[in-house]
Formats: C-alpha cells, sequence, structure tokens
C-alpha cells in the first residue's frame, strides 16, 4: 500500500502540486465566511421539514435534495455548523482539479491534463463554487465525469465505466435536475453516430446504448419521480412564463464571469486559445472534444430555450452552464499545448509548463478573487464577486446592491482592521449588501437575528430556539448577554432595507421600531442613528 501511494506521488507530483496550490483560496478563512443567499435555501428546508417531504419536494427555489437531506441528518446528529454545511462543495471542488484532468489524459496528453488542472485550480467561478453551499461543486465533478466515463466505456466496453456512469448520471440529475440535458446528451450523440454508420455493428451499437440506457433511466426514475409529480406546478414556475428571452449580452457576461475579467483583450486571448485548441484537435482527428462540444452546446440550447427563472441574469446562467465551463477550459489548455508545440523554438516540457502556469497567474491574480481576498473579508457573496468583475455599471442593475452607503462605516474604517466586531441586523438572505459596507469598514461582521425581539418573527431566520444549530457566525440579538460575550462591540439595525438596496425579492417591511426601543433600554441611546442604520454599542454599561 505504501509502496503503492509513493509511486503515485511519484507520478503524480507535479498534479498533486497544483491541487494543493488550488486548495489554498478554497479553504482560506472559510470557517467565517458568513452563510447568503441561495446556501439558505437547503437549510431551512431542512430545519422546517421532515424527512418525506425533503423526499418528495423539490422546491421552488430548486432545492437540491441531497443538500437538504445532508442537512437534516446533521441536525439530527452531530449537528449543523458552517463547516458542516460547507465540506461537500469543498471536498467537491478541490476533487474537481485532481480527477478531472486525470480522466482526460488518456485521451489528451499529460501536458495539456496538467494545464487543465491549471486552469480548474485557478477558475474564479469554481473557486467561489467549492466555497458556495449549493450543489454546482458536485455537479461539476460528477456530471463532466459521468460523461467522460460514458465515452471511455462506448469505446472500450468497460464494465467499470458503465456502472460508474450510471451511478455518476444519477447523482447529478438529483443534485441538480437542470444538468440533465448535458449528462444524456451522449445518448443522443452516439445515437445519431450509429445512424451515420453503416454494415451490420449498428444493431450491436444499438443495444449497447439501450443497455445503458435502461440502466440509466431506472434509477432517475426511482429517485426524481416523487419530488418531480409533487412539485409539478413549482416546476412550471421555472419555465419561460419567468424569464425574458436570454440575450446575446448575456452570454457575454456569462463569458466573462467564466474568464474571472470583464476585458475584451482577455477575451480575445482566450478566445484564440479556444479556436487554436479546436484546428489542433480537428487536424489530430480527435473526436472526444467534438464530444464534449456536442454535448455544451445541447445544454446551452436548453437553457435558452427553456428560460427557467432568472436565467437572462448573467450570474444564474452562468450556473444553469456551468458544466460547459471544463469544456472551454480544456479548450484552452489544448490550444495551449499545441501552439506550443508548433513553435520552431525548442522549448523543454518543463519550460512550456512554466510558461502556460505563468499566463494562467496572471489570468487568476487580475481577476476578482485576488481583489476579494482583503482583510478581514467573511462575506464572500456572489453580488461582490460579480462587482469585482464587471465595476459599478453592474452594480447599478443588479439587486443586492446599496444606494448610499451610511457615515458610520466610514468612522469605524477609522479603527484598524479587524479590531472591532459589528452585527447587522435585520437579515435577509436574498439582501447581499452587507459585503459592501464590510469593503469600507474591514471590520469583523456577524449576523444579528431579531427573532423574539421585535414584535413579529422574522422569516427566513433560525428560531432562536432551534435544536443542534450550531453556526458560530450568527447571534440571536434577544440574548444580550450572549451579544457581549460573543465580543461584538456594535449592532447595527437597518430601519428599512428597501430604502437603502436597490432590489430585494421576496422582502416585506419590517418595523424594527421594538427593537430599537429594547436596545436603548439594554445598552443606553445610540451611537450613530441617520435615515437608514441606527447604531448601538454594546461596550456601554
Amino acid at each position: 500500500m505504501m509502496n503503492a501511494i509513493k509511486k503515485f506521488i511519484q507520478n503524480e507530483f507535479v498534479l498533486i502540486c497544483i491541487v494543493l496550490f488550488g486548495t489554498v483560496p478554497r479553504i482560506c478563512g472559510l470557517h467565517d465566511q458568513l452563510l447568503a443567499g441561495d446556501e439558505w435555501h437547503a437549510i431551512h428546508n431542512a430545519l422546517y421539514n421532515g424527512y418525506t417531504t425533503i423526499l418528495t419536494s423539490l422546491g421552488i427555489g430548486s432545492i437540491s435534495i441531497p443538500d437538504s437531506l445532508y442537512y437534516k441528518l446533521a441536525i439530527d446528529t452531530i449537528g449543523l455548523s458552517e463547516m458542516v454545511v460547507r465540506l461537500p462543495p469543498l471536498i467537491a471542488g478541490v476533487l474537481i482539479i485532481l480527477i478531472l484532468p486525470i480522466l482526460i489524459r488518456p485521451v489528451c496528453g499529460r501536458f495539456t491534463a496538467n494545464l487543465f488542472a491549471c486552469l480548474l485550480a485557478l477558475s474564479p467561478i469554481l473557486i467561489l463554487y467549492s466555497r458556495f453551499a449549493r450543489p454546482y461543486s458536485m455537479m461539476v465533478l460528477c456530471g463532466f465525469a459521468s460523461v467522460s466515463l460514458f465515452h471511455h466505456w462506448w469505446f472500450t466496453s468497460s464494465r467499470r465505466s458503465f456502472i460508474l456512469y450510471v451511478i455518476l448520471t444519477t447523482v447529478t440529475a438529483y443534485f441538480l435536475i437542470l444538468a440533465i440535458p448535458f449528462i444524456l446528451s451522449p445518448f443522443l450523440y452516439f445515437f445519431v453516430l450509429i445512424l451515420l454508420g453503416k454494415g451490420e455493428c449498428r444493431w450491436h451499437s444499438l443495444r449497447r446504448l439501450l443497455g445503458i440506457a435502461i440502466a440509466t433511466v431506472i434509477p432517475l426514475i426511482l429517485l426524481l419521480s416523487p419530488p418531480f409529480f409533487t412539485s409539478l406546478t413549482d416546476l412550471t414556475k421555472l419555465s419561460a412564463h419567468a424569464t425574458s428571452a436570454i440575450k446575446i449580452e448575456t452570454m457575454a457576461d456569462t463569458f466573462a464571469i467564466f474568464t474571472g475579467k470583464d476585458n475584451l483583450g482577455l477575451t480575445v486571448c482566450m478566445g484564440l486559445f479556444m479556436l487554436i485548441g479546436i484546428i489542433g484537435n480537428y487536424r489530430k482527428a480527435n473526436l472526444y472534444l467534438v464530444y464534449l462540444i456536442t454535448l455544451s452546446m445541447i445544454q446551452i440550447a436548453f437553457i435558452t430555450i427553456v428560460r427557467p427563472v432568472a436565467g437572462n441574469g448573467p450570474h444564474i446562467f452562468a450556473r444553469y452552464i456551468l458544466l460547459v465551463l471544463p469544456v472551454l477550459l480544456l479548450l484552452v489548455s489544448m490550444g495551449m499545448d499545441y501552439l506550443f508545440s508548433r513553435l520552431k523554438v525548442p522549448f523543454d516540457k518543463w519550460l512550456k509548463f512554466f510558461v502556460a502556469v505563468v499566463f494562467c497567474g496572471v489570468i487568476f491574480l487580475g481577476g476578482p478573487i485576488p481583489s476579494m481576498r482583503f482583510y478581514p473579508n467573511n462575506a464572500m457573496s456572489l453580488s461582490l464577486f460579480s462587482y469585482m468583475i464587471f465595476g459599478s455599471d453592474y452594480r447599478q442593475k443588479q439587486m443586492g446592491f446599496v444606494k448610499r452607503i451610511p457615515d458610520f462605516y466610514h468612522q469605524l474604517a477609522m479603527h484598524p482592521p479587524a479590531s472591532l466586531t459589528i452585527a447587522e441586523a435585520p437579515y435577509h438572505y436574498a439582501g447581499d449588501h452587507i459585503p459592501f459596507y464590510q469593503t469600507i469598514h474591514r471590520q469583523n461582521l456577524k449576523i444579528g437575528f431579531i427573532n423574539g425581539l421585535c414584535s413579529e418573527t422574522r422569516g427566513g431566520e433560525i428560531p432562536i430556539f432551534a435544536h443542534n444549530i450550531n453556526f458560530s457566525n450568527y447571534v440571536f440579538l434577544k440574548q444580550t448577554d450572549s451579544v457581549r460575550n460573543k465580543g461584538i462591540h456594535y449592532v447595527i439595525f437597518h430601519k428599512c432595507l428597501e430604502d437603502e438596496i436597490t432590489w430585494i425579492p421576496e422582502y416585506n417591511h419590517l418595523d424594527i421600531s421594538n427593537c430599537i426601543k429594547e436596545y436603548k433600554k439594554a445598552f443606553g441611546e445610540p451611537v450613530f442613528e441617520d435615515r437608514d442604520i441606527v447604531a448601538f454599542s454594546t461596550m456601554m454599561p
């Protein structure tokens, strides 16, 4: 066993180094990162529903059933904490860097595979979703692996590839049903190839295709039928009725999200590498890339035609076609490899790899992730990610962006970074404004829940006496002693979020006047107040 491990390390030294390097931005500061936005869908589902309901409902927010089951089991056993929530996407995000290059290596070669690993490791959107408690990392890992295994099975008849394809396809669909077009497209692709073929082998190929189709459909029906039929009404709401046509501008912005930079020069450069990759692949008569491109086009066409809810937003469209990203990065890798091989300068393989890594590093350093790694930052949100790519013009168009900045945040910025801890309230999961305040004040953040403090219960918050919920970055403001004990220096109440933020979906105005009265009794007069916020110092007697 030890000899096998030693041999693996020796053979895969470069790949292991890339995996370790790619793990750093995925795990750094993850424990303190606030849960935000769609991360709450499955948590609320697990908190308020039983196992039967979870297994038989997709929900209007496309709630991931496996995520909800995992959270429910954690609540009933070890307890639900931030790291318990974030562990699956983190593991999947790291395995993407390791497994996908190994899968494509037999077809594309070791050099291309290592370049592919570099691009996967430094991909901004893959880093973000490795830190984001949603099923997108798992979808990319299992979905891309499944179609690669199908291709391998078709040409080798490997029983292991057959079984793994069926398992991974089922898992991918269960994580996110909108991935189904991509993972089932191999059947259409090879069916067309069979029809274009000649001779008696066509009937044998059809029988093989039918066999794996039956083996794939049975577990999909068993798992997806109950939630599909019970959520049929919700699924119709996710269709084109709720979303306008997806424009070319949306696709262009999605490509910028994939590359990590809204820059024409970078777009042209990446596009040229992809074109060179296609040309090189064509000259090598490698049909594997044709296969992947076909699957990608089917996925993009499906999402464009069906137009699922909010799909005309670039960051949402990017989620729905995220399985296409590894194909694009593989094209870039093949283009770089082919270009190096055609240059007359006799590049040594290590020099080639060094030049390629430098290129990848320059792209990464110019992208959104380094810009978001200011200290402290425990609110690395999707809106902040988009803002770092597109700037202020994009900021004005999207939900969750602030209209104005209260002066109190500039006062907090006069203190050394991370010297204070502030709690923000009330919290709404879809209001993604808090990260923008942190870019100014650079202090530690916690979320204040107001259940039991104001006259009405705040929807979307965790109940104050919830069982086995161990989130360390949240505090119940009703428990004033706990507020002091957690080292919170200031509690900031936002009077009217809809006046402060451009747009918050599913938000109902909440009167927080009782919260302010209770905090005046506990902590005295506020240290700051304007038309947007009221701030209390918890250090006062």
